[in-house]
Order: structure tokens, then C-alpha cells, then sequence
């Protein structure tokens, strides 16, 4: 498993036996089947590194899911409200500093991936809760207007 690429995010998210953070969460969110699915989908999805053209903006990218949250002009108005949401929970250094992350990284933070900054347990399912719902919601956004 450690060579095949279709594994690239649950190497990432899943690095221990035990279930990962992104099921804990998930298990406790208003969104819980929907984020089921995009899990189950991120993990086994094949790795592109293709350019691929995003029909919303025009930009090219090479991972949709990166590109939907962190980089579309379209979910734009999500990624503020989500900046807003998460600023009522981090310290204003702990927000600069997921803020500051690059698209990769900032987008496996929001799936739970232990990418610093990693929170104490009540503000991290605080994080993630928020983070699985802009998820969900900027996947909506993107793929149903």
C-alpha cells in the first residue's frame, strides 16, 4: 500500500491503526453519510497529475478537491464564512497559522490530517466540525449550480 498512489490520502489521514479523527468527528456531525461518502471517494480516487480546467473559473488544477476549497473564486464566500466561523474558536495565531498553510496542506488540515497547527481535543472537534461542513458545503456549491 505504501507504493500505490490511489492511497495518497489515506496514508496521509490514516497513518495509525486506530480510526482516524475524520470518522470521530464525522460520527458526531450534521453532515455524517455525506462526509462518509467524500471520505470513502477521497481515499480510493486515483492521483492525477494532469491539468485538469475548472468549468467555474477557468483556472487549471490538478486536485479538484484542493482546487473546490482552497482556490475556486466560486467557493470564495464559503472560505470567508468559514475564516469567520473559525475565528469565534482559534486564538488569532493558531487561525493566521492555517490560514497561512499551502492549498495541499490547509485542504488534509480540514480532513483531519495531522498538519500543524494540531489544537487541544474540544477546540480540534470544533475545527473539524466547522471544516467537514464548509467541506461539504463548498462540494455542493461547486457540483450542484
Amino acid at each position: 500500500m505504501a507504493a500505490d498512489r490511489d492511497f495518497t490520502f489515506f496514508r496521509i489521514l490514516q497513518p495509525a491503526i486506530e480510526p482516524a479523527v475524520v470518522y470521530k468527528v464525522s460520527n458526531i456531525s450534521l453532515y455524517r453519510n455525506i462526509m462518509l461518502v467524500i471520505i470513502a471517494r477521497l481515499w480510493t480516487r486515483p492521483v492525477t497529475l494532469e491539468n485538469q480546467l475548472c468549468l467555474k473559473c477557468n483556472n487549471t488544477y490538478q486536485d479538484e478537491l484542493v482546487h473546490v476549497t482552497c482556490e475556486c473564486p466560486s467557493t470564495l464566500a464559503l472560505r470567508n464564512q468559514l475564516t469567520d466561523s473559525l475565528a469565534s474558536i482559534l486564538l488569532s495565531d493558531e487561525l493566521l497559522r492555517v490560514l497561512e498553510l499551502d492549498s495541499v496542506s490547509q485542504t488534509l488540515r480540514f480532513l483531519g490530517a495531522p498538519v500543524e497547527p494540531i489544537f487541544d481535543t474540544p477546540t480540534e472537534t470544533l475545527f473539524l466540525r466547522n471544516a467537514f461542513a464548509f467541506i461539504v458545503n463548498c462540494i455542493r456549491a461547486y457540483f450542484e449550480h
